[in-house]
């Protein structure tokens, strides 16, 4: 039984054992620190499916490799504009439900008070999956339809953090999932609690009200210096990123999930068919709307990219230079981190912890932003333009 060979703190709430269950005994619920769980909610037959699929007990085996790596951007600039980057998941998704079938991207629930993976079957439902989000999607309720469709004829799309990705994997190997799924993984920072995402949300409403609409990467001065955009019902929010306690306390690696720290999928150990992520660095550092780095990992995915022809496209070489400045290496821990997270759980007082705990870091973090910002447009850096 997955409760028993998995404790909460190293397990990545990735939903395969509650997919692979036929009971149906289990369900993802969210923990008391914030975390996503599989809880035991039936009567278990000890068939060990879960155990089977589970990508802690038995991750996947890297059989991807590096087929090419993209600088890439969407030809539409409204895409880019909404984007969190280049626009390029938005493109895909497009594509994808007008020449194969359907996408499995992220999004809110209605109050913002929960994010979930869905099914989209028409383009106008991939509008959802626009945008950054920073906890853990529940993948199983959009999973279940997957697998109880079991056709092997039907072909998906899926988004996820690479741990999500893993457990699909395992899924579609087991035959427990049998459709046909190109994955696609994220360079991933990290998921944040609910916890910490609650705390914020109510925080949020004593400013503007309910919450209508978020926006956590909106570029209002430019993809560099985004921005976090609320509107309310009764006032707008609009902070720069570094002044936003929630992106503030996510970028600084507090309230991560444990096992982010230790990822066993970040650097090139994807096992996806592709990764998305941002170009971050000098080369792009003048682009305003947003530039994507992909990884291309199995050859369907590079027929899936090639075929996208609203996605521009420059190949670029694996360099150290661009492995450092796309965040792909391990993140730290903060010391404090503990504490941080149990004074949170316990009061759900984003404000207090905010001023008691980091005012002076929130100083430093704005000016060192601001020193990088100004170093990265002083450069003179040679630009190769993407095709026009």
């Amino acid at each position: 039984m997955i409760k028993d060979k998995v404790p909460e703190d190293i397990c990545y709430g990735c939903g395969a054992c509650v997919i692979a269950c036929p009971q149906n005994a289990l369900r993802l619920e969210i923990n008391e620190k914030g975390f996503l769980v599989p809880q035991l909610v039936g009567k278990c037959s000890h068939c060990d499916l879960c155990e089977n699929v589970c990508p802690v007990l038995n991750p996947p085996k890297k059989t991807n490799n590096v087929v090419d790596i993209f600088a890439a951007r969407s030809r539409s600039k409204r895409l880019r504009l909404i984007a969190s980057s280049g626009g390029v998941a938005s493109s895909l998704s497009l594509a994808f439900i007008k020449n194969y079938g359907s996408v499995i991207g992220v999004t809110f629930s209605k109050e913002y008070a929960l994010v979930y993976h869905k099914v989209a079957r028409i383009p106008q439902e991939t509008v959802d999956f626009v945008g950054s989000k920073y906890v853990q999607s529940i993948s199983t309720w959009a999973l279940q339809r997957v697998k109880a469709s079991n056709s092997e004829n039907r072909y998906y799309l899926f988004f996820g953090t690479p741990c999500q990705v893993a457990g699909v994997r395992n899924l579609v190997e087991k035959g427990i999932i049998r459709s046909k799924i190109i994955l696609v993984d994220l360079f991933c920072h990290g998921v944040a609690s609910y916890k910490l995402w609650w705390a914020y949300i109510n925080w949020l409403r004593k400013r503007i009200g309910a919450i209508l609409f978020i926006e956590q990467r909106f570029k209002l001065y430019d993809w560099h210096r985004y921005c976090v955009r609320a509107i309310g019902s009764r006032d707008l929010y609009l902070r720069e990123h570094n002044k936003d306690p929630f992106m503030f306390l996510f970028l600084n690696n507090y309230f991560l999930r444990g096992p982010c720290f230790r990822c066993p999928f970040r650097a090139l150990n994807s096992v996806a068919d592709l990764r998305l992520g941002d170009f971050w660095g000098p080369l792009y550092a003048k682009d305003k709307l947003g530039v994507s780095l992909i990884l291309v990992l199995s050859e369907k995915a590079r027929q899936l990219l090639v075929n996208t022809h609203d996605i521009l496209l420059e190949s670029q070489p694996l360099s150290e230079s661009l492995i450092k400045h796309s965040q792909l290496m391990s993140i730290e821990k903060p010391k404090d981190y503990d504490i941080v997270l149990k004074e949170l759980v316990d009061t759900m007082d984003l404000e207090h912890l905010m001023r008691s705990r980091f005012s002076w870091k929130i100083v430093k973090t704005r000016i060192r932003s601001l020193l990088r910002h100004i170093l990265y447009l002083g450069k003179n850096v040679l630009e190769v333009p993407l095709s026009k």
